[in-house]
């Protein structure tokens, strides 16, 4: 095989390699299947909830990111074979062309004239030479067709592979432009979802702070109802506290009356309803007493009567003789007042004459002494 044909089976392998690269990417069926993913993941339904809708938002995101990340690895590793298939093939036609008579590989020479030079150590004749520099003109031209037509085979596959990896490309472009659409979808829904969800996380934080605020007035108001059950058990509590005191109250009534009556000498009410208490009616009683009572009050007025009639007259008479006192009470005390003025005169005469009596001793006793 001659070096051309290898190099010609060499572009070949990297041509199908390289076509079979752009046509099997490893993206392109995962980009169709992450594709599918992010339309159906595109509309998530309302009720889910907005951690989920984050979570599902940031795999999409990181997706996209390796969608396009084994795009551009896939379009570097085309680039990269299609130069190294388009330098080796430019490599081969450049050296067919450049082969001449003084370069020519050892595979094109003849056999015999190879074994002679080897063998004899002597150059072949003209006719020789003449026949072997026909055949390798022959063979030149025959290798440069071949690689002609290798070369144009060549361009037409890379041509080929050049507009498949255009279409590729615009393939994975607008790919790429459907999951950046569906991405701002995405994003416009999610915004949406989080202000519907900020909305109906302030109605539910007023909502709270409602049921709070009227849980705290339930609070006060069971606070207050404790309370006042507190005081209407106190209430009850006194009530019975006044209830057994008005119970021996009564009790203590009822001995009474029932004294009284016996100590009257008169079975009436209470005495004889004495077996059966609760059958006593007080009321009943207090007016049998008070009728009783009335009765008694009668007969002492009745009595009182001629009594208040005798102290009337004793009331006259004594004011009577009040007045005959008070008259001899004032009589007597003038005269006392008559008998003190009296008394005081006679003391002081009494004193005048003894003054007399001591200036007429005096006298006497001066003129004695003259």
């Amino acid at each position: 095989m001659l070096p051309g044909d290898k190099n010609s089976d060499n572009n070949e392998t990297d041509n199908a390699v390289t076509s079979n690269a752009v046509t099997a990417l490893p993206g392109v069926p995962a980009l169709r299947s992450y594709t599918a993913e992010l339309v159906l993941d595109a509309s998530p339904q309302r009720n889910t909830n907005l951690k989920m809708l984050s979570e599902e938002l940031e795999r999409q995101t990181k997706v996209t990111q390796k969608l396009q990340e084994r795009v551009e690895q896939a379009t570097k590793l085309t680039m990269e074979r299609m130069e190294h298939t388009i330098g080796r093939v430019t490599s081969g036609a450049s050296t067919s062309l450049r082969l001449h008579s003084s370069d020519v590989p050892s595979q094109l020479k003849v056999p015999e004239a190879q074994s002679l030079s080897q063998n004899s150590g002597v150059l072949p004749d003209s006719c020789d030479l003449d026949i072997l520099f026909h055949n390798m003109n022959y063979t030149r031209k025959d290798t440069v067709e071949e690689y002609s037509q290798k070369v144009s085979e060549l361009q037409r596959q890379l041509s080929k592979t050049h507009e498949h990896h255009k279409k590729q490309n615009a393939y994975l472009r607008q790919c790429i432009m459907k999951l950046q659409t569906k991405l701002h979808e995405s994003q416009i829904e999610m915004d949406a979802l989080l202000e519907l969800r900020m909305k109906e996380s302030q109605g539910q934080a007023d909502l709270v702070g409602k049921l709070q605020q009227t849980i705290g007035e339930l609070q006060a108001r069971k606070q207050a109802g404790d309370q006042r059950l507190l005081d209407a058990e106190e209430r009850a509590q006194s009530l019975c506290r006044k209830k057994e005191a008005l119970e021996l109250s009564l009790q203590e009534v009822i001995s009474v009356l029932m004294v009284y009556e016996k100590g009257s000498g008169r079975n009436t009410y209470v005495v004889q309803h004495a077996a059966s208490p609760d059958q006593l009616s007080l009321g009943a009683a207090v007016g049998s007493v008070l009728k009783d009572l009335e009765a008694e009050n009668v007969s002492l007025r009745g009595r009182i009567l001629p009594m208040e009639e005798q102290l009337e007259a004793l009331k006259l008479e004594c004011q009577g003789k009040i007045v005959l006192m008070m008259k001899e009470q004032t009589e007597r005390r003038q005269a006392e007042e008559q008998t003190s003025v009296y008394q005081s005169q006679m003391t002081d005469l009494e004193s005048a004459l003894s003054s007399l009596r001591s200036e007429l001793l005096e006298a006497q006793q001066t003129h004695k002494d003259k």
